[in-house]
This record gives C-alpha cells, structure tokens and sequence, in this order.
C-alpha cells in the first residue's frame, strides 16, 4: 500500500489504542479524544484516503483496501496488532471486523462502535443507494443534510442547530469539490455489506460492543443482538446518536479509559 502520503499521529505511552475513523471522519476529529486518552495509552490516530484532507483515490472502492492500508500502517510505524487494543467506529468498526475476521489479524481486544447484527446489511444498502443517489443528481447540499441528520439524534439536532450548521458547512466544504471520494468510501462500505457469510462471526480476542440509544444508523437493538451472536466480554449503550463521541463526548471517554484500563 502507497502510504507516501500517510496523515496519522502518535501520542502517550503504554499500551496502543488504534482509532479508526468513521465513514467520512477526519484524522483531526479524533484530537479532543486524544488529548484525554493519551494520559492513559498510547492512542494511534491516522486518515484513509479519500478522508479528510488526504489525497482522493477512487481505486479503493472495498473494505479490503482500507483493512489492508490498516495493516500496512500498523506495520509502518512498528506496533504489532497482537499488542494493540483496537477502536473501530462505525465504518472503522467494519474495516477492523474485515481485518480480523478477513485477514485474520489478531489484535490484544477490539472495541466495536456503530456497528450491529448483519441482518441490517439490506437496510445498510438500501440506505447508501439513497446517497448514490443524491450524489448522481448534483444534491451535495441535501446529501449532506441526510447524511448528519442520520449521524445525529434528533434531540441533538434541535438543541444544537449552530453546530450542526457548522458541521455541515464543514463537510460540504471538504467533500463537495471531490464527490469521486464520497462514491469510493460508499463503494467500499458497499462491498463489505455485500460479503457472504457463513453463521456467526467468531472472535479469536476479547470484543467489546458500543451502541447508542438513539443511533438511526445502528439501532440498539441490533448491537445488543450482534453482542449476544459473537459472545462479547461487554456492551455497553451511550446516550445520543450515531456520532456519541461528538454528543457525549466525555462519556465516551470515560468508557474508552475503563475498558484500556483492563489491558493496561
């Protein structure tokens, strides 16, 4: 994998806590969570193509790219996944569940975000059609809108109409010149939702699941039975929506110290 232009950071000490980034997250975004994790573990922070500020490259359109340019940074910068505690949120939790279950990387513990039962694959689809969609006719500015008013929960949205208004400002700013990028990320996020399956998933480490209480993307119900399929060490429900980490940020701080603190 070319990682010439690799955006990533590394900060604290002890054991690695890797954060993937969400579907359209940029590697600054995880900046207010560093600066508190980083006095426990040693948080690991990087971009994917196509995110953020870094370069667009339409060529990665499936899971297997970004689980591989994953790998590929683990490998650069000289931590071995086995004594790596992993945090993938919701596109990052796909690109980690293809990493271990896929790759067969083994990691110290995974931590799930966003994530859920595949029996929402088809409602995952049927929603990313929904963007493709959008996108095909030109609707940058109410693909946006779609995208944050499903990220966020409506309680969040009319308490909040400022940062929203930023937030999607923001993302249109950063997106809305490159929609090639927007299609490649929804391409990969495709794919992984279009795998063959054969029964459960079978975790070789410890995995913890995270969901949110008023998540439209991942409704609970469906971490909680995605936590009961795979056996998971615990499950634990935020308050808010999709995006926890922005709506109750310091909740999930806290989470994230008390489960580092079981592989410190």
């Amino acid at each position: 994998m070319d990682l010439t232009t690799l955006r990533h950071q590394e900060r604290g000490a002890g054991t690695p806590l890797l954060l993937i980034n969400g579907h359209f997250q940029s590697r600054d975004s995880w900046d207010p969570t560093v600066a508190q994790l980083s006095r426990h573990c040693r948080t690991l922070t990087f971009e994917f193509p196509n995110q953020g500020s870094s370069p667009t490259d339409t060529g990665m359109d499936t899971i297997a790219h970004y689980a591989r340019y994953t790998a590929a940074y683990l490998d650069r910068i000289g931590v071995d996944p086995a004594d790596c505690v992993v945090h993938g949120y919701s596109f990052g939790g796909n690109v980690c569940r293809y990493l271990h279950l896929e790759m067969g990387v083994d990691f110290r513990a995974i931590i799930l975000g966003g994530v859920g039962s595949h029996r929402l694959a088809e409602y995952q689809l049927r929603r990313l059609a929904t963007w493709r969609e959008l996108l095909a006719k030109g609707e940058t500015d109410l693909f946006v809108r779609t995208v944050l008013l499903q990220i966020f929960s409506p309680d969040f949205v009319c308490r909040h109409t400022r940062h929203f208004d930023v937030t999607r400002k923001a993302f249109a700013g950063q997106y809305g010149r490159r929609p090639e990028a927007v299609l490649a990320l929804i391409g990969a996020l495709e794919d992984f939702f279009r795998l063959d399956r054969d029964g459960p998933d079978s975790y070789r480490c410890p995995v913890h699941l995270v969901g949110s209480s008023a998540d439209l993307l991942t409704p609970w119900q469906y971490v909680e039975e995605y936590a009961k399929e795979v056996g998971s060490v615990s499950t634990h429900c935020l308050q808010g929506g999709h995006q926890t980490r922005v709506e109750h940020h310091q909740d999930f701080v806290d989470l994230m110290i008390e489960l580092m603190a079981q592989y410190g």
